[in-house]
């Protein structure tokens, strides 16, 4: 590869880094989330400087990719608890789900009930012998 066609490449690399960056600014001043300057510095360095390392150190790609992606995940996860953080948690309800349902019994088997252990009894249990 030329030394123009590398040129050409790192230049389109670095207005879409630039423009990740503004787009990550954009949203976090839209959704309110703290910081918006900050979150947009952190995508432009962790993207910026994975481009940086694919061009001028032999990293692996692996690391060049995660490299690239820890600064947008880490400001998706900012994001999504300043949208969703004051909700408390539990792990048997969705998000965004309704909680009278988590409590009542499913359609699909009105028998069951929230919160009803379903271990094996003892007579559930066979002895391990095949029967013919």
């Amino acid at each position: 590869m030329s030394r123009f066609e590398m040129f050409l490449i790192g230049f389109v690399a670095s207005i879409a880094v630039a423009g990740l960056s503004l787009l990550i600014y954009v949203d976090a001043k839209r959704t309110g989330v703290d910081r918006p300057v900050l979150w947009a510095g952190v995508v432009f360095a962790t993207t910026g400087g994975a481009l940086a390392a694919y061009f001028f150190t032999p990293v692996p790609i692996p690391g060049v990719l995660v490299l690239g992606a820890i600064g947008v995940v880490f400001y998706a996860f900012e994001r999504d608890d300043h949208l969703h953080g004051d909700e408390p948690s539990d792990p048997h309800l969705l998000p965004g789900g309704d909680e009278r349902t988590a409590s009542e019994p499913s359609e699909s088997n009105p028998s069951s009930v929230a919160g009803e252990d379903d271990s094996p009894t003892e007579t559930d249990q066979t002895d391990g012998s095949i029967d013919s």
